[in-house]
């Protein structure tokens, strides 16, 4: 089947390599283990994405040049570059993978009230202005009914204490709606039927923490994607992890109130819900890149074993995009990689297991993956948490893989 899927591929037969990948993969799970599947899964996420893109005439006209540069420029030079390419230099960090003659089929959603998606969502939630995916979930629990769970995972605690949060979400319906609000006890309807789970940030290292302490659930799990995944942990966790354990002359409710102020500095520390439960030690310690290699070693074979795609969306800036009071962490992650979004680097957002699948790698930074805009009185005067990225056409783009390939067929 493999050298079939490669001859249709090289071939350009895409429907017919769409029809046989889909049901390869859902009789061989494997086979998302296999680089040729891997690297198909990345172009066509990218073909998906950009088709969208091309359809939007906001960001269409937004991406053309200019009606005066425009008539300027057609006396001087032709413009050799199409839209899709256009679009893809302005969305697109690793535009080497992006195969601008892959123009697959499109994909029509179908209703998913069957499934639920489980969010984890990331350090600090709830302190920062806004909710994650607030306005995507609303629109595919709308259009699609698309059934949306939102684990109350705690803002500053441990991946290993953060597991309870998402087991109340799964077994009985604790947590937050689409809007990200809390669901009343009364609502409260655990969820039936297959789940996917999306992690953003730390809720990357919770997803995989969680599954290993009730791996009863993998069965369930039809696919796990991490938006910006710590999911091996940043070199900037570990700076604050020192700072929290080897500073001995500053209180450390002082040190923690700092670093807190510096991740978030438009929220005070007293704004934290669950305030009596907090272990900030412990929650920069879930990040740091020793424990989570050192998780992946212990753990990595089993989580494999569970047979569960995992999709990485990835994603990458530069020190002229991110917030200016985000900087200091931007320049110190280039001194590792400059392949990072200000918060993680690129190859620490991927999973080192031969089930992860890097799916994508997109130009924005760490909040703009997740957040619409900030509030005018929490922007600090910063022009750079406008978060325009078209966070929508990202995340519906995957969810049209993911069918694509089978995930959300019923039993």
């Amino acid at each position: 089947m493999l050298s079939k899927i490669h001859e249709m591929m090289f071939n350009m037969q895409y429907d017919e390599m769409i029809s046989s990948l889909h049901g390869f993969v859902i009789e061989e799970p494997k086979a998302y283990t296999y680089p040729l599947i891997k690297k198909w899964i990345k172009h066509r996420y990218y073909d998906l994405f950009l088709k969208k893109l091309e359809k939007d005439s906001g960001i269409r006209n937004n991406v053309q040049n200019k009606l005066f540069l425009k008539i300027i420029k057609s006396f001087l030079v032709q413009d050799k570059f199409s839209l899709r390419q256009k679009l893809a230099n302005k969305y697109i960090m690793d535009t080497e993978n992006v195969n601008l003659d892959l123009t697959g089929p499109d994909v029509d959603l179908p209703d998913l009230s069957h499934m639920t998606l489980i969010f984890c969502p990331g350090l600090l939630t709830t302190l920062v202005p806004v909710m994650a995916y607030r306005q995507e979930f609303e629109y595919f629990q709308n259009k699609y009914n698309l059934n949306i769970l939102q684990s109350d995972s705690h803002p500053v605690r441990s991946c290993e204490d953060n597991t309870q949060d998402i087991f109340d979400a799964i077994v009985h319906g604790v947590g937050r709606d689409a809007k990200g609000k809390i669901i009343p006890m009364k609502q409260r309807k655990p969820p039936q039927g297959d789940i996917i789970f999306v992690g953003y940030s730390k809720g990357g290292p919770d997803i995989f923490t969680f599954l290993v302490k009730y791996p009863e659930f993998a069965e369930r799990t039809k696919a796990i994607i991490t938006f910006a995944g710590a999911n091996i942990g940043s070199p900037s966790a570990d700076m604050f992890y020192d700072l929290l354990t080897k500073i001995s002359f500053i209180p450390t409710k002082e040190i923690e109130a700092l670093i807190v102020k510096i991740m978030t500095p438009v929220i005070p520390i007293n704004m934290l819900r669950k305030i009596k439960q907090k272990d900030i030690p412990g929650a920069i310690e879930s990040l740091t890149t020793k424990r989570n290699q050192k998780f992946w070693k212990e753990y990595g074979d089993f989580i494999d074993s569970m047979n569960i795609p995992i999709f990485t969306i990835s994603a990458g800036t530069t020190i002229y995009e991110v917030p200016y009071f985000q900087a200091q962490s931007k320049w110190l992650l280039n001194n590792f990689d400059e392949r990072n979004d200000m918060q993680v680097l690129y190859e620490d957002s991927l999973v080192p297991l031969k089930m992860g699948i890097p799916t994508g790698y997109l130009h924005l930074h760490h909040w703009d993956i997740a957040y619409q805009e900030f509030p005018s009185h929490t922007k600090l005067f910063s022009n750079k948490v406008r978060h325009c990225f078209p966070r929508l056409h990202m995340f519906e783009s995957l969810l049209e893989l993911l069918y694509e390939l089978g995930i959300f067929d019923l039993k």
